[in-house]
């Protein structure tokens, strides 16, 4: 070192001009020249070799940076993510940038940000702009785009593999994917989360497609066509109707079966036909069969061979798209296609359709023309078994008289009176008649007022009801008159006329064709329930019509088994509900009587009871009359005298003499008011109204007057022990009364002997 440089000192004065070995203006002392310190340089020598290293290392993240928008400027987009990676990831780990100043890192984190920002940006333009083209009215898809300044050719499907693998690999947006969650600036990351999943929603999963789709096939009104050059899906209006209709929308599933198979990539048609392939099964087989009238018109009709071809696509739609979560093999369809049978029965299911539209038309006519009455004539068949009925005489009954202890203790009442439902009634019957009463008024409400005056006008329904005469009991309502007419006619509306006319067309439109018997049978039952149900609606408040109605329409055709057994149920579950409201109000007198009996209300007798009656039930079956009529009359008195009244009175411990005037007056009223001029001549009628008016006149009397009338025979409708029951609970045992009891059965012993 010395030979090349001989000249010591005049280094040293060289290197002490430079002013990044001098330390400072304190080591010249009075001009001299200081003595450099060997160890001093040699540590400033190390301190800017370590900056020069990190000024290299901080190098390396301009490089990178620069890599990223080179490759994302010559849509090198793989390459940009990786090398957007490698930066987060030497921002994560580099030793010298970690040591730079907040302030430094946060502005190259922001600058990194936008980098992702863009990159999605880049992703989602080139997918709405570039590979799909989706509008209100169109869906276009090109499965190569060429993209950029440079007009860079890039494939759907490398394209879409890349997305797929680096942003949604488990097939959903994860939020803690580095490209998320290195990110710093908020906003950033929620644009970037924003863009992604819409990329995932709108082209991975093609929603909005699905939806576009769905509500337009097999829908009246929409037209959708495909251009096969374009390769895009067109969605339009239609106005076709009838046949046209049905090819319209035929046109538009095979155009979307047809951009599907042929104008998408292998990866959109698995993810739509898993989205729309089990409604395509479903709704292409169901229009089918509700357009096989039309489709099936004839043999060579155009439409069934469009229906082929599309069941031909659908099939090849299921096989190239390898999806399992539905499957369609087209037997179905060709069955249908080629089964006279099968297309026999659609069809039927077509006019069945037609027809109950025929039905509901009736009662949306706004004049109401079907309400119009005719008279007709009763026929024999109702007419001769009231006839049997009313022939006995008066001698007649006197015989049943001398007879009457022969009559069978399990009818002491001898009412011959058939009556189902007489052990049908439990103890609890939970019928609220407030709440019924306010339902029914509120129902009549709702009618229109006119509607209900023409009813009552043709039905003669006085509503009004005297008040006095409710109140005191005295004056006992009058039964209805059943009119002008004779006893072999009644009124009927125009609605069996009408519904005749449907039945026999709806026979007459498969008299001659291949239809199963069965299948017919059923649809024709469902016809006459349609038409049942339809008119239960339409006579709210007017069922006795209704029934007299549904009984003539059966008298005209015997073979309307469904509309019989519909009509029987009808009448039986209305009088069944009313004789609950009856059985009810009854037991709440009894109970008013047990409760208050030296000042009870007689509100629910007279206001509710008494009323009910006649309007809900008396004049309903008088209305109805025949031999229904009068059978159920019978019945319902039967019910009211024995089951209501008697036999609830008879569980009584004991009754009290008080009591005993207030139920000889209940029962009075409710002979009095039960009158009925229909079943005058009818024997059981005579002498079921005769005993429950000998009980109520008993019920007030002392035992001398009923022993009276004892001996007078009064009590020849009535069995021994029932007769000793009476006595036993209206007195107490003394022995007047057990005198009385013996001499009952002393009489009556002796009678038997006789």
């Amino acid at each position: 070192m010395e030979s090349l440089f001989p000249n010591k000192g005049e280094i040293i004065r060289e290197l002490l001009k430079d002013p990044l070995i001098l330390k400072n203006d304190s080591k010249r002392s009075n001009g001299s020249e200081l003595e450099l310190d060997s160890s001093d340089l040699l540590q400033r020598e190390a301190i800017l070799a370590n900056e020069l290293n990190i000024l290299d290392n901080l190098k390396t993240f301009l490089n990178l940076i620069k890599e990223v928008k080179t490759n994302l400027n010559i849509l090198e987009l793989e390459n940009c993510y990786y090398s957007l990676q490698s930066l987060r990831k030497k921002m994560r780990n580099n030793a010298a940038y970690l040591k730079q100043s907040f302030n430094f890192q946060q502005s190259i984190s922001t600058y990194v940000d936008t980098l992702h920002l863009e990159l999605v940006s880049t992703l989602y333009k080139i997918l709405t702009n570039g590979f799909w083209k989706i509008t209100e009215n169109s869906i276009q898809f090109t499965p190569t785009v060429e993209w950029g300044k440079d007009k860079v050719h890039i494939e759907y499907d490398t394209f879409m593999d890349f997305v797929a693998q680096q942003y949604f690999p488990k097939g959903s947006l994860d939020n803690q994917a580095w490209f998320i969650l290195d990110m710093t600036s908020a906003d950033s990351q929620e644009q970037v989360r924003a863009k992604l999943n819409t990329i995932m929603k709108e082209y991975m999963n093609l929603s909005r497609i699905v939806s576009m789709i769905k509500n337009s096939i097999f829908i009246s009104g929409k037209e959708i066509s495909y251009e096969n050059e374009k390769n895009i899906l067109v969605f339009s209006k239609s106005s076709s109707h009838g046949q046209h209709c049905v090819s319209t929308v035929l046109t538009s599933f095979e155009a979307v079966c047809d951009f599907m198979l042929d104008g998408l990539a292998f990866r959109d048609r698995k993810t739509l036909s898993y989205e729309l392939g089990p409604l395509f099964n479903t709704e292409f087989t169901k229009f089918v069969k509700n357009n096989a009238s039309i489709i099936l018109e004839s043999l060579d009709s155009p439409l069934k061979n469009l229906v082929s071809v599309i069941n031909n696509k659908l099939t090849r739609l299921v096989a190239k798209s390898e999806v399992t979560n539905w499957t369609h093999s087209g037997k179905e369809i060709q069955d249908l296609l080629m089964n006279k049978r099968l297309y026999y029965n659609l069809l039927l299911d077509k006019v069945l359709e037609s027809h109950i539209s025929e039905i509901r038309s009736i009662f949306e006519d706004p004049k109401k023309s079907w309400q119009n009455l005719e008279v007709v004539e009763l026929t024999t068949s109702y007419t001769n078994t009231m006839s049997e009925k009313i022939g006995k005489n008066d001698s007649d009954v006197q015989n049943e008289k001398e007879h009457h202890n022969a009559v069978s203790k399990d009818d002491d009442w001898n009412w011959e009176v058939e009556d189902d439902d007489a052990d049908a009634w439990g103890d609890e019957i939970d019928v609220n008649i407030d709440d019924e009463e306010e339902k029914t008024n509120q129902e009549k409400e709702k009618e229109p007022e006119e509607e209900e005056n023409a009813w009552d006008e043709a039905w003669a329904i006085d509503e009004n009801i005297d008040d006095a005469s409710l109140e005191n009991g005295k004056e006992h309502l009058k039964a209805h008159d059943v009119g002008s007419l004779d006893k072999d006619h009644i009124e009927v509306t125009q609605l069996p006329k009408l519904f005749l006319a449907i039945s026999q067309n709806f026979k007459s439109s498969f008299a001659d064709s291949h239809i199963d018997e069965q299948y017919f049978a059923y649809k024709y039952n469902l016809l006459q329930t349609s038409y049942m149900a339809m008119c239960t609606a339409n006579f709210s408040h007017n069922w006795c019509q209704l029934y007299v109605d549904m009984r003539y329409l059966i008298e005209r055709d015997e073979k309307l088994y469904r509309i019989k057994e519909l009509t029987r149920n009808l009448l039986e579950t209305k009088l069944n509900m009313k004789y609950r409201i009856v059985c009810q109000l009854i037991r709440h007198q009894l109970t008013e009587f047990r409760e208050n009996e030296r000042n009870p209300s007689w509100d629910a007798t007279i206001e509710k009871l008494l009323p009910y009656i006649l309007k809900e039930i008396v004049r309903p079956l008088q209305k109805i009359r025949g031999e229904e009529g009068s059978r159920y009359l019978l019945s319902f008195l039967n019910f009211l005298y024995n089951d209501c009244v008697t036999k609830e009175i008879l569980k009584w411990q004991i009754i009290s003499e008080v009591n005993s005037e207030n139920l000889g007056e209940l029962v009075s009223l409710l002979v009095n008011n039960t009158d009925i001029q229909l079943l005058a001549k009818e024997p059981s009628y005579k002498k079921m109204r005769e005993k429950f008016a000998t009980m109520g006149k008993f019920l007030p009397l002392h035992l001398k007057e009923i022993m009276e009338m004892f001996y007078n025979g009064d009590f020849y409708l009535f069995a021994t022990d029932e007769l000793i029951q009476w006595i036993e609970l209206l007195f107490a045992d003394t022995p007047l009364r057990r005198n009385a009891i013996d001499d009952i059965y002393e009489i009556r012993g002796t009678a038997l002997d006789d």
